[in-house]
């Protein structure tokens, strides 16, 4: 005879807990180097290595997506990268998505895409990572408040790579002063400033003068050599005018701006390299 027992049912966390941190992650992505980071295994869009795993202050291993902001234990990990299994689960997440307003419109609509119009632009010269923008306030006598905002490299922190922070204000300033020197640098001169629309004017008065000596011609009131003279000289003024109105059209664009806008940033910078404070480089459109 032979004694039957009850089946034990274990959930994924008591199989997990008999597994250490390191054999779950190695299973899921291979061999695995702390801190370092690779494409995320969560996402299928990361072109950028955004993922790492750390060490936590009590020895576990723990993941950091920063691409998503997702991070946990191990645990965590297997839920995600196992995704979604039932469908109450998947109706759950849609409505959770479609009610969540972060996820509607651009990035640059929410308020903390608002504290610099440097957001999105600023990189690290180290990774080339978009810069991320913290805030640290302090408390005058007077009960004021005072705000420094500091851009800094998330990724080089995470691989303990030395960065040195920049303040938000420092940056702006330079970069609105190199905007202008590069656009600003030509002054187009009051009596060389004409009106597009005031020439195109003399070019319909001189389109209508032609076509006036025409009728003239036509009703014998002009010679000929005089019609083919007045027409010669009609059609080298319009020349001239328009070869004007392409030449104005040319001329560089002055920036006489005095705070920099997002407008700006979108309509000439591609992307602003800088550390500690100081503008490295300015990668233009």
């Amino acid at each position: 005879m032979y004694s039957t027992k009850t089946a034990i049912t274990m959930s994924l966390k008591d199989l997990l807990s008999m597994l250490d941190d390191e054999s779950i992650y190695t299973y899921y992505l291979g061999s695995i180097k702390i801190g370092k980071l690779i494409n995320s295994p969560l996402r299928n869009d990361d072109r950028n290595p955004s993922f790492a795993i750390f060490r936590g202050k009590q020895g576990g291993l723990f993941f950091k997506d920063h691409g998503t902001g997702d991070g946990g234990n191990a645990l965590k990990f297997v839920k995600l990268i196992k995704g979604i299994e039932t469908r109450e689960e998947f109706e759950r997440v849609q409505a959770i998505k479609e009610n969540n307003s972060f996820l509607k419109g651009k990035n640059t609509d929410y308020t903390w895409r608002k504290h610099s119009p440097l957001q999105g632009f600023a990189r690290c010269p180290t990774c080339n990572h978009i810069l991320g923008l913290t805030q640290s306030k302090f408390k005058r006598p007077d009960g004021s408040m005072r705000i420094h905002k500091y851009f800094h490299c998330r990724i080089c922190k995470c691989n303990n790579v030395e960065h040195k922070n920049s303040r938000v204000d420092k940056l702006e300033e330079q970069v609105l002063s190199l905007i202008k020197e590069k656009y600003g640098e030509v002054e187009v001169k009051l009596k060389e400033k004409i009106s597009i629309k005031d020439i195109e004017k003399k070019i319909e008065k001189l389109q209508a003068k032609k076509m006036s000596d025409f009728e003239k011609y036509k009703l014998g009131k002009m010679t000929k050599v005089k019609f083919v003279e007045s027409k010669n000289q009609i059609d080298n003024e319009i020349s001239k005018l328009e070869e004007k109105i392409k030449l104005s059209s040319n001329e560089t664009e002055v920036v006489t701006d005095n705070e920099l806008t997002r407008e700006l940033m979108e309509k000439y910078v591609e992307s602003v390299i800088c550390e500690g404070s100081i503008v490295q480089k300015i990668i233009w459109k």
